[in-house]
C-alpha cells in the first residue's frame, strides 16, 4: 500500500492541477501588476500632495501679507479720519473765534474765506487786534468828552475812563452806554458802572419780582401753585372740620352709650365712632397726595427746562448765554415751587393726622368711661361669657 502511494505522488502532474498552476500564474501576475500600479498611485499622490501643499503655504502667505497690508492702510485711514475730523473741529473753532470776535471788536474786520491760510491770517490779525485794544483797555484815562445827562441834555467835560469797562463824568458822575459810542449819565449812580462795550446800549435788569419768578416756571410752576393752593385750602378745611367736630363728635358717643341697653352698649359706641370717623379723616388723603406729587412735578419742569435748553443749544450754539436763562429758569424755579409746596403739605398733613388720630382715641377713651360709668353694667367676665 506503500507503495502504491510513493509511486502515485511521483507520477507527473494530472490536467487540473496544471491548470490550477496556470489559474494561479496568471492570477500572482495580475496582483504583482496591481501592486506596481499602487505603488505608481501612491507616489503620484506623494507627489500632487506635496505640491498642493507648497502652493497652500504659498497662498496662505499671501493672505498673511495682504491682511497686514490691508490692517496698515485701515490704520493709516484711521489716522487720516482723525486729523480730518481734528482739522474740521479746529477750523469751527477758529471760524466761531473770529464771529464772536467780530461782534466783540467793534471796527474789526477778519480776513474772509474757508481755506486754512485765509483763516490762519485772520486769527493772527484777530490776535494782534485783541492784543492792541487790550493795551488800551488796560489803564485809566483822562480826557475831553461828551455825554447826556440824565435830562437828556447834552454835556461837554472831562471823562475818566476806566479801560473800556467803566467811565465817570468829572463833577457829574458815572456813565453808561448809550449805543453808538455814545455816553449817557446813569440816574442817581454812584460808583462806577461797569459795561461791555461802549457801542451796544445798557439795559440795566431791573430787580425781579415774585411774579417774574414765578413766570419762569412755565405751565408746570402755575400747576405746583394751584395744587399748592389746593393743599393750603383742604389743609385749613380739614383743621376746621377736627376743631368742629371734636365736641359733637364726644356729646354724640356718649349719648349713643348713655341710651343703648346695656348690653348692646358696647357695640353702639363701636358704630358711633365708626361714624365719626370719615368726619375725622377727611380730606387727609388728598393733603398726603399733594405733598408727594408737588416735587415729582419739580423734576418735571426741571426735565422739561432742561429739554428747552438743550434745544436752545442745539439751534443756537453756546454764543449768548443768556438764551439759555429760560430753560435753566424753569428747571430751577419748578423744583423749588415744588419742595416749597410739599414740605409744609407733608408737615401739616401729619400733624393734622396725627390730630386726628388724637381725637378718636379721645372718644375711645370718652366712650369706655361712659359705658363703665353706667349703673348695672355686668362685669366684663360675664361680657366675654355673654358674647
Amino acid at each position: 500500500m506503500i507503495a502504491l502511494l510513493a509511486s502515485v505522488s511521483l507520477a507527473e502532474p494530472g490536467p487540473l492541477e496544471a491548470a490550477y498552476q496556470r489559474e494561479y500564474a496568471y492570477l500572482q501576475a495580475e496582483l504583482d501588476a496591481l501592486r506596481a500600479q499602487e505603488a505608481r498611485l501612491v507616489t503620484e499622490r506623494d507627489r500632487r500632495l506635496g505640491d498642493a501643499q507648497r502652493d497652500l503655504a504659498s497662498v496662505q502667505a499671501a493672505v498673511v501679507t495682504r491682511a497686514a497690508a490691508r490692517d496698515a492702510l485701515e490704520d493709516e485711514l484711521f489716522q487720516v479720519g482723525v486729523a480730518t475730523d481734528a482739522r474740521t473741529a479746529a477750523s469751527d473753532r477758529v471760524g466761531s473765534t473770529l464771529v464772536r470776535a467780530e461782534s466783540t471788536l467793534t471796527g474789526f474786520d477778519a480776513p474772509q474765506g474757508d481755506t486754512p491760510e485765509l483763516q490762519t491770517l485772520a486769527f493772527d490779525a484777530l490776535l494782534v487786534e485783541a492784543d492792541a485794544r487790550l493795551r488800551v483797555g488796560q489803564g485809566v484815562t483822562r480826557g475831553p468828552g461828551v455825554w447826556f445827562g440824565a435830562d437828556g441834555v447834552h454835556h461837554e467835560g472831562e471823562i475818566v475812563r476806566y479801560g473800556r469797562v467803566a467811565a465817570v463824568a468829572v463833577g457829574d458822575g458815572p456813565l453808561a452806554p448809550a449805543g453808538e459810542g455814545r455816553l449817557v449819565r446813569v440816574d442817581g449812580g454812584e460808583g462806577l458802572y461797569l459795561f461791555e462795550g461802549e457801542a451796544k446800549r445798557a439795559t440795566p435788569e431791573p430787580p425781579k419780582t415774585l411774579g417774574d419768578q414765578l413766570r419762569a416756571g412755565g405751565v408746570v410752576g402755575y400747576v405746583i401753585l394751584a395744587l399748592g393752593a389746593v393743599g393750603v385750602l383742604l389743609a385749613a378745611l380739614r383743621a376746621l372740620t377736627l376743631v368742629t367736630v371734636r365736641r359733637g363728635a364726644l356729646r354724640r358717643v356718649i349719648d349713643a352709650v348713655r341710651t343703648a341697653p346695656l348690653g348692646d352698649a358696647e357695640d353702639h359706641a363701636a358704630e358711633a365712632i365708626l361714624l365719626e370717623t370719615p368726619r375725622i379723616e377727611r380730606f387727609s388723603t388728598p393733603i398726603l397726595v399733594i405733598a408727594a406729587v408737588s416735587p415729582l412735578l419739580g423734576l418735571l419742569g426741571t426735565v422739561t427746562g432742561m429739554i428747552a435748553t438743550f434745544e436752545i443749544l442745539t439751534t443756537f450754539g453756546t454764543g449768548d448765554p443768556r438764551m439759555l436763562s429760560g430753560g435753566i429758569s424753569e428747571a430751577l424755579v419748578t423744583t423749588q415751587l415744588g419742595l416749597i409746596v410739599a414740605i409744609p403739605m407733608l408737615l401739616v398733613g401729619n400733624l393734622l393726622d396725627r390730630a386726628g388720630s388724637n381725637l378718636l382715641t379721645r372718644l375711645e377713651s370718652a366712650a369706655l368711661a361712659t359705658l363703665n360709668a353706667r349703673p348695672g353694667l355686668p362685669d366684663p367676665e360675664q361680657r366675654l361669657a355673654a358674647k
